[in-house]
C-alpha cells in the first residue's frame, strides 16, 4: 500500500495525461474492434466490411490524437513567455518566474517555499554534501534530486510534498543526529541554531538511535573562535570559507567514514582576518564566538543597524545589545557592500567600549594629575589650547578611510574659525 501511495504521490500532469489518452485509446479501439466482427451489443450494428473496419480504425487514430492534445494542452501549465535570463518553474503548484541558473532551493524561496538543507550557502561552491535538500522534479519524476545541485530550466515542476522527500528529509535528520550530543540548553547557538529549527520542522519526534555516541576533542582555534567539534555534522561550510573566501585554507575534512573530523591540519590557531566569519557560516554550535560566549541568549538581544568604521570598506552590521550594553556585532547583508562577511576588527572592536582604560568623562590634567572636569570647562580649555597654537603647531588627526580633498575641506571648514 505504501508503494502504491509513493507512486500516486510521484504522479505529475504530464503522467495522469498520459493515463488519459491510454484510456481513450483503449475505448476507441475495442469500439473499432466491434464495428469489424459485427458483434452484438450496438444499438446500430455497422455492416460488416473491410472498409467499415477501416474507417473505425482511422477515426479511433484521429479521436486518440485529439484527446491527447487537449489533455496535454490542459495538463501543461500555460506560462507567460519569460523576460531574458529568467525562466517559468511551478513549484509546489506555484508559480515563479526566477532566473536562469539558480538552484531549486533558490528557486522555491522565490514562492516561500522552504527546502531544508545545510552544506548549502548562496556565496560558497555546492558540496551536495548533507542530502536533506532532496526534491522531485518532472525531469525524472519518482526518483529524488538534490536541490542545491539541480538549476532551474523553463517549464521544469519541482515538487517538495511527496511522501518520499518527507521520509527522506526525516531519515538524513536522523542520521545528522547519530553523534551530535543535542546539548541545546547549554550550547551558546541555542535559539538560533539551523540543527534545531530543521530538527523541529522537518525531523522525528522520537530518536531510534541508543548506541555510543563519539566524541572529537576540541581544537584551539585561537582567542575569537570557540570550538566543541562533537556538535559537528561535517556540512564543510567552513572548510569551502577558508578556501574559496579567505584564500587561506586553513581549514579541512581529516580522517574518512565516520571518524571523519573537521579542524586545522598543522594544529595552529585561525590567522585570516576574516576568521570569525566561520561562526555565521556555521549551521550549529561547532564554531562560536568566543569572546561573547555564555553572555546571552539570542532571544535576549536587541538588534541595531550599524556601519563598521575601522577600514574604507564600511560594512553593514547589526550591534547586538542587552539593556544597553552591546554584547557583539554581526554582519548584515548589503550586496554592494560587504555581502554576507565581516572583518575580525569590525566584529569583535565593541570590546574596546568597555575597556578598562577607555576615558569616558572629560578630564583635565594638572600638576602632572590627571582630574575629571565637567565638559563645559573641558571644552573651554582645549579652545584655549588651540587659540595659543600657531598654524604651524596645529594639526587635525583624519580619519583614514577619508581622502585627501575630504581632509583639507574639514580642517578649513572647522578649525578656520579659531584664527
Amino acid at each position: 500500500m505504501d508503494e502504491l501511495t509513493h507512486a500516486l504521490d510521484a504522479f505529475g500532469p504530464w503522467d495522469w495525461a498520459c493515463v488519459g489518452a491510454n484510456l481513450t485509446a483503449a475505448v476507441l479501439g475495442f469500439f473499432g474492434l466491434r464495428c469489424w466482427r459485427g458483434m452484438p451489443g450496438l444499438s446500430s450494428p455497422l455492416p460488416v466490411s473491410a472498409s467499415n473496419a477501416a474507417l473505425g480504425v482511422v477515426t479511433g487514430v484521429m479521436a486518440f490524437t485529439v484527446v491527447f492534445g487537449l489533455v496535454l494542452a490542459a495538463a501543461a501549465p500555460a506560462f507567460a513567455p519569460a523576460p531574458e535570463g529568467f525562466v517559468n518553474v511551478l513549484v509546489d503548484g506555484k508559480h515563479a518566474v526566477v532566473p536562469k541558473g539558480d538552484n531549486l532551493i533558490e528557486a522555491a524561496r522565490k514562492v516561500q517555499v522552504e527546502i531544508p538543507y545545510f552544506c548549502y550557502h548562496p556565496r560558497l561552491s555546492i558540496a551536495g554534501q548533507c542530502r536533506l535538500c532532496l526534491v522531485e522534479t518532472s525531469d525524472m519524476p519518482g526518483r529524488l534530486v538534490a536541490g542545491c545541485q539541480v538549476r532551474v530550466k523553463e517549464g521544469l515542476q519541482i515538487i517538495t510534498t511527496t511522501s518520499a522527500v518527507k521520509e527522506n528529509q526525516r531519515a538524513v535528520m536522523e542520521f545528522h543526529l547519530v553523534n551530535h550530543p543535542v546539548d541545546c540548553p547549554i550550547c551558546d547557538q541555542g535559539g538560533e541554531c539551523e540543527l534545531q529549527d530543521v530538527s523541529m520542522g522537518y525531523g522525528r519526534s522520537v530518536s531510534r538511535y541508543v548506541d555510543r555516541k563519539r566524541v572529537v576533542p576540541d581544537e584551539d582555534m585561537g582567542p575569537l573562535v570557540a570550538t566543541d567539534m562533537t556538535r559537528c555534522i561535517q556540512c564543510t561550510r567552513c572548510v569551502r570559507f577558508s578556501a574559496e573566501i579567505a584564500g587561506t585554507y586553513e581549514l579541512g575534512g581529516i580522517y574518512r567514514g565516520e571518524n571523519l573530523q573537521i579542524g586545522t591540519f598543522d594544529g595552529k590557531p585561525l590567522m585570516s582576518e576574516i576568521s570569525g566569519n566561520v561562526i555565521d557560516v556555521c549551521p550549529v554550535g561547532a564554531l562560536t564566538n568566543k569572546v561573547f560566549r555564555y553572555k546571552a541568549r539570542a532571544w535576549e538581544l536587541t538588534a541595531k543597524e550599524s556601519l563598521g568604521y575601522h577600514d574604507a570598506l564600511g560594512s553593514n552590521i547589526y550591534l547586538h545589545s542587552r539593556r544597553g550594553e552591546v554584547l557583539r556585532a554581526v554582519p548584515r547583508d548589503n550586496e554592494a557592500v560587504n555581502e554576507c562577511w565581516l572583518s575580525d576588527r569590525d566584529r569583535y572592536s565593541h570590546e574596546g567600549l568597555y575597556s578598562s582604560d577607555r576615558a569616558t568623562q572629560p578630564m583635565l590634567k594638572e600638576n602632572g594629575h590627571w582630574r575629571v572636569a565637567a565638559w563645559d570647562e573641558a571644552l573651554a580649555a582645549a579652545v584655549a589650547v588651540l587659540k595659543s597654537a600657531t598654524v604651524a603647531e596645529t594639526g587635525v588627526l583624519v580619519h583614514p578611510a577619508s581622502s585627501n580633498e575630504e581632509g583639507f575641506r574639514n580642517y578649513h571648514e572647522r578649525c578656520s574659525w579659531l584664527y
